[in-house]
């Protein structure tokens, strides 16, 4: 106090003043949890993350590591941007209560370009997980490290609801009839923070010696263009009690899904993992939940891998059942196709039987007989564009490489960088092929772009149609 009231202080005593304070604060808030955290009431121990919530633009004090940036339009938040996107920033944070803890923040994780995280984000790609949340119990006998992943940008976007107004703020896709906005800049994110949206992610874990290190990592990059996003970390104690570690396990219980009629996956599956769930319920201490969340998940992978293998299997019902009915097809192989998917299909899918062994054999039959229906029956002269992946781009980007903006059903790259946009096609017959597209090359904006385009672009090794050919 002597500090504050002496009007000479100096601006490093003042300083040492304020962080002394800090401390004090600190250390009461941790001594009052200690003595009132439960499960029940759990104690908000943010205050002793230095810098959560990054209040002032631009200013990462606290925290070490790799780092934060800021750039764009910037705001009250932390970034990490293309080839600064492989990182690791952290903080260490002494003298906490032992226990149980859950670290939270808000967040997301654009993997690429938007149009490329929304392919991702439909896909179920893993990749998607790249991006961590972490905390690290130190420990004498060696570190545990509890992790977690940050959601796709895609993550809880509801259609149809542009939230930030401002050029470039937003950018979407458009699937289905449905618009799809994100956030684009800093300061856009924090709207949708603001908003409920990438809030409370969260990983629990145990203190053991009252010290602990925070923070988030990605050690690989999806593409260039990958971006980070994070703001107000929290950090909640809910004591060391028997019933602060049945918290833990039943915390992580609800962030299960619910499996409903609509969803295909085999019967016998879902019994086997709701008798998992059901004799896995309980815990008192650390290492119980840890063991029991590691039998819970590999039962929760079984249902996730049957999914998978059903979403495969009816992808391929799919392309069957357009092949079958193609008139331009005709070979003997064709009729044992249209026999399948007429008389059989209805019915496996009625008994969601199949064990997901027999769902990737049973893909890879019907796989292999429709290319050999389109191999042997495809006749010549006839369309074979129903067999490439969104031809119309009328599904956003979704069968594209090369990272196109897709909108209104349309898709262009602009701007003075290089491009390749394609999709690979297989299973095509050998033989010659016509490939053509609507579309056009404009180079220059101004009123002589045309004229330009036309006499600098058009050229024997550059069968681009000029914008208005018509106008010349």
């Amino acid at each position: 106090q002597a500090v504050f009231n002496n009007t000479e202080s100096t601006a490093e005593a003042l300083q040492a003043a304020i962080e002394s304070v800090e401390t004090k604060v600190k250390t009461q808030d941790a001594i009052e949890a200690q003595n009132t955290a439960s499960a029940t009431n759990p104690a908000n121990l943010t205050s002793m993350i230095e810098n959560a919530s990054f209040d002032v633009q631009e200013d990462f004090h606290g925290w070490s590591g790799s780092g934060w940036n800021a750039g764009g339009t910037k705001s009250t938040c932390a970034e990490r941007y293309g080839g600064n996107s492989i990182f690791d920033t952290w903080q260490e944070i002494k003298n906490l209560p032992n226990g149980v803890y859950a670290l939270s923040a808000s967040g997301f994780y654009r993997v690429g370009s938007h149009e490329n995280s929304y392919n991702v984000f439909k896909s179920g790609d893993p990749v998607q997980k790249n991006l961590k949340l972490y905390a690290v119990n130190y420990t004498a006998e060696g570190n545990d490290t509890s992790t977690v992943a940050m959601p796709n940008i895609f993550t809880g976007i509801q259609p149809n609801n542009s939230l930030v107004s401002g050029n470039n703020q937003e950018v979407n896709v458009v699937d289905g009839g449905n618009t799809y906005y994100v956030p684009n800049t800093m300061a856009a994110a924090v709207a949708y923070f603001e908003a409920g949206y990438f809030n409370n992610t969260t990983v629990m874990f145990e203190v053991t010696e009252g010290t602990i290190k925070i923070g988030a990592y990605k050690r690989s990059n999806a593409a260039d263009n990958d971006w980070c996003i994070f703001d107000n970390f929290a950090l909640t104690y809910y004591g060391k009690a028997e019933s602060s570690y049945q918290y833990w396990l039943d915390a992580y219980i609800a962030t299960l899904p619910v499996y409903g009629e609509d969803v295909y996956v085999t019967a016998s599956v879902i019994n086997a993992f709701n008798e998992v769930l059901a004799a896995n319920k309980t815990a008192t201490d650390a290492a119980t939940v840890k063991a029991k969340i590691a039998i819970i998940e590999e039962a929760h992978e079984a249902v996730d891998a049957n999914i998978a293998a059903w979403q495969a299997f009816l992808a391929a019902v799919a392309a069957a059942r357009e092949t079958a009915g193609d008139k331009d097809v005709v070979c003997k192989e064709k009729d044992e196709l249209a026999d399948f998917v007429d008389l059989d299909v209805d019915d496996l899918l009625k008994a969601k039987a199949m064990t997901t062994e027999e769902l990737i054999a049973k893909t890879q039959w019907l796989n292999d007989l429709r290319e050999a229906v389109i191999q042997n029956g495809l006749t010549p002269g006839t369309s074979f564009t129903t067999y490439l992946t969104n031809p119309a781009v009328a599904n956003g980007a979704t069968g594209w490489q090369g990272g196109p903006t897709v909108n209104s059903s349309c898709g262009e790259k602009y701007g003075s960088g290089a491009f390749d946009v394609y999709q690979e096609v297989k299973g095509a017959p050998v033989g010659v092929y016509e490939i053509s597209m609507q579309g056009f090359y404009r180079q220059y904006r101004d009123d002589d772009a045309n004229v330009t385009a036309w006499y600098n672009v058009f050229t024997p090794e550059g069968d681009y149609k000029e914008v208005c050919p018509d106008t010349l």
